[in-house]
């Protein structure tokens, strides 16, 4: 016990009252400056609650002020609130935003295509070349993807980025995947490309179990390089490598070894600290503030109860073969692949929020085509094994593929043109969407279009950008989920129906 606690059968002092009447109006202050400076919901994971500063160590430990509250009069007030919940019943299709940071060559991985939906003059600006040096293939159901004839009659894609995320998924991955493309404007290099759609999808109800959202971009507000679209997210953690989440999960120092252990201790440790956090919001009922973190730091305890309790393989993607089999990761392994995996891993089984991974290395101007061939290939990769992972776990997914602006080629007849300059008139999205019982039904393979000035139409609809282009995406992941109706709730008047019909691609 710390010298200002005071035991439950001696008064405290004037001055110990004086001392306690302080502290809970810190922590008051603390909370509200929490709320104003976030722009947040009350906080719900371990790491909200810390971060708000109102506990500075786990979440089962209390402040001492809080802490000799709880030593008196417990048993006025011992009913409370039933803690915060998420309705898993009910729960939205897991949201992970993969970001191509820099300006990514997005056009040149599928056959972009004109407003009637015939192909274009020349894609020579673009990376592929004149139509009659090309062939189309037909992926994820009806999406055009340029290929070429070898020598020996064989056929190889020209995006490098379909090759790699067809063979990192696998045919049985991809027979129930559906992918479309959306053509739009952005600008060159910059954050302020509004294309991050986490908080649109938290808002829609998207939210983890025992997690906030994830990312792997730092200080970045939605957890990759983009600026939020339209709504701000909840604030993610950033995750540099899966001990990030094993500590915002796990309880650690002093209490980490009584809880490991002895299963015993462990039980009676925690279901006692459960009724102290329940019966001290008795004494923080005094204000609205006080009675809030009551009921927090109760939620918080209840929580860690549950969660010390988890087996690893509930967060941990290195001690499930299948899922470790799809990264191509060793139990032991902890480095950038372990990482990414951990963060789709926890997306899926509905542990985490919305989850971004930022990809570097994707700013094309000035590379040759080999090199940037090669990061293509890379990029599909992590989104196959994206794909792969939830096969294994028989969970959907919706992806989100972006990039911070664009870029224009060589004038080239044939589908070898190097990347030479940025060109934000040349952006392309990807909604590219998983679900374990069948491909999701597509009525297009494109939202918006290119003209044959190789470029997005930018008076596709009214206020055509990236921003818009990503509100109609999130439209996309609401009709996947039955719930398009709430886009008018959320985001207002921003498209009317017929507008809507135009930018709704799934069935």
């Amino acid at each position: 016990m710390s010298k200002k606690q005071t035991p439950a059968n001696v008064p405290p002092t004037a001055e110990q009252k004086l001392e306690m009447e302080m502290e809970r109006e810190r922590q008051a202050k603390t909370l509200e400056s929490y709320l104003a400076r976030t722009g947040h919901g009350m906080p719900k994971s371990r790491r909200e609650f810390l971060a708000s500063g109102l506990l500075t160590t786990s979440g089962l430990i209390m402040a001492p002020s809080i802490f000799e509250l709880v030593t008196r009069e417990l048993a006025a007030h011992a009913q409370s609130a039933p803690c915060p919940s998420v309705d898993t019943a009910n729960a939205l299709i897991p949201f992970i935003h993969v970001n191509m940071s820099g300006g990514w060559l997005g056009p040149g991985q599928m056959v972009v295509h004109d407003a009637n939906r015939q192909p274009l003059q020349s894609y020579t600006t673009i990376g592929l070349g004149l139509p009659a040096n090309f062939n189309i293939v037909r992926e994820f159901g009806n999406v055009p993807i340029p290929s070429r004839t070898n020598a020996d009659g064989t056929v190889t894609l020209i995006s490098k980025f379909v090759e790699g995320l067809l063979e990192a998924a696998g045919a049985t991955a991809v027979a129930k995947t559906a992918m479309i493309g959306v053509c739009h404007r952005g600008q060159d290099d910059s954050s302020e490309n509004r294309e991050s759609i986490a908080g649109l999808v938290n808002a829609a109800g998207l939210k983890g179990v025992d997690l906030p959202n994830l990312g792997t971009r730092n200080n970045a507000i939605s957890g990759v390089g983009m600026e939020p679209a339209f709504v701000r997210p909840s604030a993610p953690l950033r995750v540099g490598s899966i001990n990030d989440i094993n500590g915002a999960l796990a309880p650690s120092g002093t209490l980490a070894t009584q809880l490991s252990s002895d299963p015993n201790v462990r039980d009676s440790l925690l279901n006692t600290l459960r009724s102290l956090s329940a019966s001290q919001k008795a004494r923080l009922m005094a204000s609205s503030s006080g009675a809030t973190l009551g009921r927090l730091v109760e939620c918080a305890t209840e929580k860690n109860i549950v969660l010390a309790k988890s087996p690893p393989e509930s967060v941990d993607p290195r001690v499930v073969p299948e899922v470790a089999a799809a990264w191509g990761i060793a139990p032991g392994q902890n480095n950038a692949t372990v990482t990414r995996a951990a963060i789709v891993f926890n997306a899926l089984n509905g542990k985490a929020g919305a989850v971004g991974l930022d990809l570097g290395g994707y700013d094309y101007h000035g590379n040759t085509r080999a090199t940037t061939d090669a990061r293509d290939r890379d990029a599909g990769l992590v989104v196959g094994r994206i794909l792969k992972t939830a096969e294994v776990m028989n969970k959907p997914a919706f992806i989100h593929i972006t990039s911070d602006g664009g870029v224009s080629t060589t004038q080239n007849e044939t589908p070898d043109g190097n990347p030479n300059g940025d060109s934000g008139s040349r952006s392309m999205s990807y909604m590219i969407v998983f679900h374990p019982s069948g491909r999701p039904a597509t009525t297009d393979f494109q939202i918006g279009h290119y003209t044959n000035a190789q470029s997005a139409d930018a008076n596709f609809i009214t206020n055509w950008d990236a921003e818009r282009a990503s509100l109609a995406v999130f439209a996309n992941y609401l009709k996947l989920n039955n719930k398009l109706a709430m886009l008018d709730q959320i985001q207002r008047g921003e498209f009317d129906t017929a507008t809507l019909n135009r930018l709704v691609k799934f069935a």
